[in-house]
């Protein structure tokens, strides 16, 4: 049984959306045959066959799933394939509990002891996250002490865009990161850029008060950056823009609440951002350009004017958008693209991936 999983060739994605399956559940495949399609943070990358055999899908169309995990696998025969069960390629017997491999390391982490979770199947990492939130977690910190008149504000987030999020603050005086929240209770306890993670998202009703505004350092996942603002909401912590002071602001601009905007970045004339939306460095919006809300881009990404973007949309890096082009709601479009027709709601925009040969310096005769 030979598993498969999503090439990967950037140190910033830890996982992938699978965005259309090439090969039915069960079917036969050659080696090299094109299994599926996903979308990191920075491309839409094919998952090709390793080997021939019968194709047993672990995922579905839309998924999110860890880059260390299988998608499929790949059987000698059809018996096999039939025989093989998706939960046992992420199972490992423990005492008293069968768990899978995020929910072992998990349990280690937090000091969770697996056989003390109820379970009529496999024992998975929330039920690890939810053992510790009620039981025996670690000690969280608390936020720090924000200077006085400034805004206390809260990174949501402790990945690496909460670094970036902490360094574009720093150049604001009235506004004060003080601490940062992740749901990952193995984040717990540790620092982030200087500041304590003190808990998940559910600490907000707990530390009332603590916190004036949020902002979500997550640019890796729209539906997770809409999905935060809709719980920050319901709490009622309101959001706050991280504008770098590099970024170039022209007339009749405006920018949403919650956007995060990274350095040498340009906003048009009449161009608008709206909430939640994560612009990577060296974005260019142009003039009477709209960007909706909870979008999300990398480097280098540039629109001409009069360009429409709509919500929830995920932008590679390089990409470049001609004049009057619109592009749909939760649209992905792929690293590298030339975007030069209209993309409808949902689409993607794929990119083939050139293979890049490394070649050693000619040595003087």
């Amino acid at each position: 049984m030979i598993e498969v999983r999503i090439p990967v060739s950037d140190v910033n994605s830890r996982s992938a959306v699978i965005v259309a399956w090439h090969a039915a559940d069960l079917a036969a495949v050659a080696a090299g045959d094109l299994i599926c399609e996903a979308e990191t943070t920075k491309a839409v990358v094919e998952v090709r066959a390793p080997v021939a055999g019968i194709l047993r899908r672990l995922t579905t169309t839309d998924a999110r799933v860890d880059l260390a995990d299988p998608v499929a696998v790949v059987a000698p025969d059809l018996a096999a394939a039939r025989a093989f069960s998706p939960a046992a390629a992420d199972a490992t017997s423990g005492i008293g509990a069968t768990a899978t491999r995020a929910a072992i390391a998990l349990a280690g982490q937090l000091g969770v002891d697996l056989a003390g979770i109820a379970a009529d199947g496999l024992v998975t990492a929330a039920m690890v996250a939810e053992a510790a939130r009620s039981g025996s977690r670690p000690d969280l910190l608390d936020p720090l002490v924000a200077p006085p008149g400034a805004r206390r504000v809260v990174i949501v987030g402790a990945g690496l865009g909460a670094t970036q999020v902490a360094d574009i603050l720093d150049h604001h005086d009235d506004l004060a990161p003080i601490a940062v929240l992740d749901d990952d209770p193995g984040r717990w306890g540790a620092e982030v850029a200087g500041l304590p993670v003190v808990g998940g998202v559910q600490r907000v009703a707990e530390l009332s008060g603590a916190f004036d505004a949020a902002i979500i350092a997550i640019s890796s996942s729209v539906g997770a950056r809409a999905a935060l603002r809709a719980r920050l909401q319901s709490v009622g912590l309101p959001l706050v823009s991280a504008i770098d002071p590099t970024v170039r602001v022209a007339r009749g601009a405006t920018v949403g609440d919650g956007c995060v905007i990274c350095a040498f970045s340009h906003l048009g004339v009449e161009s608008r951002v709206g909430a939640n939306t994560f612009l990577s460095a060296y974005t260019s919006i142009d003039h009477h350009s709209v960007v909706g809300a909870d979008c999300s881009g990398g480097p280098g990404c540039m629109t001409s004017g009069c360009v429409t973007i709509g919500d929830r949309v995920r932008l590679g890096t390089g990409i470049f958008v001609q004049p009057l082009v619109t592009i749909g709601d939760d649209a992905m479009i792929a690293s590298g693209a030339i975007v030069t027709e209209h993309v409808p709601a949902g689409y993607a925009v794929k990119t083939r991936i050139a293979a890049t040969v490394i070649v050693a310096p000619r040595r003087a005769a």
